[in-house]
């Protein structure tokens, strides 16, 4: 049996490896299966780390609630006409991500635009709470969307943190236009 020849004037072919198998064929067999497991892991702790989607018709848990006072205080805010329903006093509800303080006060309120036309309110700038001693805090939370269509009613909350355990009939409601609503 004879040896097939090669003539020179017939080009030779280099197959040249990717750059990618290049860098992993000097990896050892063993440290390749180490990066592999390393890879796995971040991954696993990354999905227990990222924060939870929540499912919007969830029912909200209301952890160690210490207070809840009924109203039905209506007031017309900037074009939108506004009824505060609730005050509660919490360590934590389930629906809120940002944790600020020791305790939460939330306020739920309903609105609903009376003008004919779409109206935008910042309520996280515009609704402080009132402390006893004067302090005012700004909402870590606001459910009710800034931009209120005409006749469209909205339902939700303000959550404020509170580093102390306070009465919440001793808590007022500020509204940058002056008025002033006590929640109780």
């Amino acid at each position: 049996m004879q040896k097939p020849t090669v003539s020179s004037d017939m080009p030779q072919q280099q197959q040249h490896p990717q750059p990618a198998a290049k860098f992993f064929a000097r990896i050892p067999p063993r440290w390749r299966i180490v990066l592999g497991i390393s890879v796995i892991m971040l991954m696993v702790v990354f999905a227990f780390i990222r924060p939870l989607e929540r499912d919007p018709d969830a029912p909200v848990t209301i952890t160690n609630l210490l207070q809840s006072v009924n109203m039905q205080h209506e007031l017309d805010f900037q074009g939108v006409h506004m009824t505060i329903k609730k005050a509660l006093l919490a360590s934590k509800f389930s629906d809120d991500s940002k944790r600020a303080g020791m305790f939460t006060v939330r306020v739920e309120v309903q609105t609903k635009n009376t003008t004919g036309h779409p109206i935008g309110i910042d309520y996280a700038k515009r609704v402080l709470l009132v402390m006893p001693d004067g302090q005012t805090i700004a909402p870590k939370l606001v459910s009710i969307l800034p931009m209120q269509m005409p006749e469209s009613p909205q339902s939700g909350f303000f959550d404020y943190p509170v580093s102390t355990q306070v009465d919440v009939a001793t808590l007022t409601l500020r509204f940058d236009d002056g008025q002033m609503i006590a929640l109780k």
